[in-house]
């Protein structure tokens, strides 16, 4: 069972909303300790325990924070609650701090105190002290709490599990179609379970979804992707539910569609068929399988492509297998992913193909370890002329998508790793849609390359940038030709599993980099740089726990400014405290958010999860992609070519005579009583009108005989 709560204010205190109830936080801390050897005796005299805070906890500074725990004992006297600033304080400060009755009564598991932060503004660490007196004798308790004033109100919102929640990577979409983003996460454990929340914190109605009671799994599961899987125009949620393998192939894992309401709509099985080797239902069935989405045949529906531990298959919108899938990979894996499928051309027809980074591939008739395969396939699962390519070093990247020398043709760039042999054999390759290396590429870079290499151009001059962290605390950017670019690369804490992203959050019009870690004390979890490598002021931003996840850059409230979210996952920090929940984190950049500069705003660039690198236009220039312009509103689209109208008139492909803004083509000039019919009416009106500017069918100025022979003309409806 999951659980969240979040802080809302209430008569100017926090309070705690919760969806259902919780364990206490006791019970919580009382479970760790059994399960980890520790005392399960129950409470004795003069006993001092807080469990909320947590260690090394997170909160928005100017939020009241609950100091609950247990003061009690038979020689009990009075508890104090203090603060101060750092790990070790010189001085220690009650302001903000309010007893529960002064301190002078014993509490059993409940609030000994409330904490309003507002006098702190800046990003600090502090320790909270609880000091209690038993016969005269002190006893104290203190936990680090971290207070961030530029997390937004309402978060980080906090989500509890019986198992371990693994990593979980913020979607962020407008699902209900209100003019706000939602932030969806699906967790681990068992049951998996599926969020959605609204920008100011709050669970969306019937989130959170239990996706299967005892489907079991715990660590991670795949990410979701959005698309409009039934053509209805709204955006559904796609979610895998693998199952803990115990060799049972009558039991596959299944793919579930969600509406925005929580409805489950559809459950697509995995089918098996056709597949004979040892433990093959294991390949979709681990928790370590990627979904995407594509239109592969451009049929305007949605295809559903899945990479399995040694195996990948592909799903129509009503769930059927297409013919030639699924599809046997050489390999095996030892990492806790697999790479998550992308989408290009790589011939002649305008059919989309699927591109697969296969870790350690067993090459029959290829001897020698460490090697690896990326595939290229066809929708119907015949592979590509030039490829798979067979490499030295193997890769858990997500492979992506791009023209990376600008030749008009999409490229392939994929990271990898080594395992037996030299370091040296770390790199990221680019290939060009026959399977060779562009020049300049590979670029031998000597560390083990995880996280998916991404694109952009961050110093926009109309060059593919490519941004790609190793596993040796580095970022790096190269431009198109394998040059590292200058103030490159950049050092973090620890290491970046998953893949950057890119966009602007400074305001300066050009896209920044930013990245997370999995460094496990939380201290430096979020880094952002400009384009040329400099550390943005405020970074790194600090998280609770291990923040593996990609972040996501969003626009949540349609306010015309950027945020910044990511997570960070549930487990014991080695050698700290043990964090009990994963978190969700939202930034305000207080900068604005322009959707031109958001070349790869989340994991593989956008909600199918494609790893396709394409710029949306933005021909009005209002910092919001034509087609937001056109689904929300801002923009008409009377001819349905997926131009705003505007851009229409504007650049003459579309004539507007009466300035009026709307495309002459959708109007209906001679309907003059707007009954959706040219008829007697109209007719009678213009000439009525004869002579004056009232009956001008053709914008001249006058009504005459143009006029009337125009009309005839368009005589009958206007459709």
């Amino acid at each position: 069972m999951c659980y969240y709560n979040t802080w809302i204010t209430l008569l100017g205190l926090a309070l705690i909303a919760v969806s259902s109830a919780p364990p206490t936080h006791a019970a919580v801390k009382q479970q760790f300790l059994n399960e980890n050897g520790g005392d399960p005796q129950p409470l004795r005299a003069g006993t001092l325990e807080i469990d909320h805070p947590l260690d090394n906890d997170i909160f928005r500074a100017g939020d009241v924070v609950e100091i609950h725990g247990t003061v009690q004992g038979d020689d009990f006297e009075y508890y104090v609650v203090e603060w101060g600033f750092g790990e070790a304080p010189s001085e220690w400060f009650t302001t903000g701090i309010e007893l529960m009755n002064d301190g002078e009564l014993p509490v059993d598991d409940g609030t000994l105190a409330l904490w309003d932060t507002t006098t702190i503004d800046e990003a600090t660490f502090t320790t909270v002290r609880v000091t209690a007196v038993f016969g005269g004798s002190p006893d104290e308790e203190r936990m680090k709490v971290y207070l961030d004033p530029t997390l937004r109100e309402g978060w980080p919102v906090k989500l509890y599990a019986d198992d371990d929640i693994g990593h979980f990577e913020p979607t962020i979409v407008d699902l209900n179609g209100d003019h706000q983003e939602e932030i969806i996460v699906y967790m681990a454990g068992d049951p998996p379970t599926l969020h959605m929340f609204a920008p100011d914190g709050q669970p969306a109605a019937n989130f959170p979804i239990e996706v299967e009671p005892n489907s079991g799994k715990d660590g991670t599961v795949p990410y979701p992707a959005i698309g409009d899987m039934n053509n209805d125009g709204d955006k559904e949620i796609v979610v895998f539910r693998p199952k803990n393998w115990n060799g049972n192939c009558a039991d596959p894992p299944c793919v579930l569609i969600y509406n925005y309401n929580g409805e489950l709509l559809n459950t697509f099985p995995v089918s098996y068929e056709g597949f004979t080797y040892p433990n093959y239902c294991r390949d979709f069935a681990t928790g370590k399988q990627e979904l995407m989405l594509g239109d592969l045949d451009g049929n305007g529906t949605l295809e559903i492509v899945i990479h399995g531990e040694q195996a990948a298959t592909v799903l129509d919108n009503t769930g059927q297998t297409l013919e030639g899938w699924p599809m046997h990979l050489w390999g095996w894996v030892a990492g806790s992913h697999e790479g998550t499928p992308s989408v290009g051309n790589f011939d002649a027809d305008d059919d989309l193909e699927i591109v697969i980074a296969n870790d350690w591939a067993e090459v029959p008739n290829e001897p020698g370890d460490d090697r690896g395969r990326v595939y290229v396939f066809n929708a119907d699962g015949a592979t590509v002329p030039g490829w798979p390519v067979t490499t030295r070093g193997y890769s858990f990247s997500s492979p992506t998508v791009g023209d990376v020398d600008g030749d008009g043709q999409e490229d392939v760039i994929v990271g990898f790793m080594y395992w037996y042999s030299e370091p040296t054999e770390c790199a990221v390759h680019i290939y060009d849609r026959t399977g060779a290396f562009l020049d300049g590429w590979p670029q031998l870079m000597g560390r083990e390359v995880w996280s998916n290499p991404i694109l952009g151009d961050c110093d926009e001059d109309g060059a593919i940038d490519i941004v790609v962290s190793d596993t040796d605390s580095h970022t790096y950017m190269f431009a198109a030709d394998g040059t590292l670019m200058n103030g490159w690369p950049q050092t973090t804490c620890w290491v970046d599993w998953y893949s950057p992203v890119i966009g602007d959050i400074t305001g300066d019009g050009l896209p920044d980099v930013i990245t997370t870690n999995n460094l496990n004390s939380g201290v430096c979890s979020v880094y952002a740089w400009t384009h040329d490598g400099a550390l943005i002021d405020g970074f790194p931003k600090v998280t609770g726990a291990v923040v593996d996840a990609p972040a996501a850059l969003a626009d949540l409230d349609h306010d015309g400014t950027v945020e910044l979210i990511a997570t960070s996952r549930s487990r014991q920090v080695s050698g700290g405290p043990w964090l009990d929940q994963g978190c969700i984190y939202v930034w305000d950049m207080n900068q604005p958010y322009d959707a031109t500069t958001m070349h790869w705003p989340m994991f593989q660039h956008d909600l199918q999860r494609t790893g396709r690198y394409v710029i949306p236009p933005d021909c009005n220039e209002n910092w919001v992609p034509d087609d937001e312009d056109i689904s929300n509103g801002t923009s008409e689209d009377c001819n349905n070519n997926g131009v705003p109208d505007e851009c229409d008139i504007a650049d003459g492909t579309s004539g507007d005579e009466n300035g009026n803004g709307i495309p002459d083509e959708c109007e209906c000039p001679a309907d003059f009583d707007g009954d959706g019919d040219v008829d007697t009416a109209d007719l009678l009106y213009l000439l009525g009108a004869w002579g004056t500017p009232d009956g001008d069918v053709d914008f001249d100025g006058d009504t005459d005989t143009a006029d009337l022979l125009a009309l005839l003309a368009a005589w009958g409806s206007c459709e």
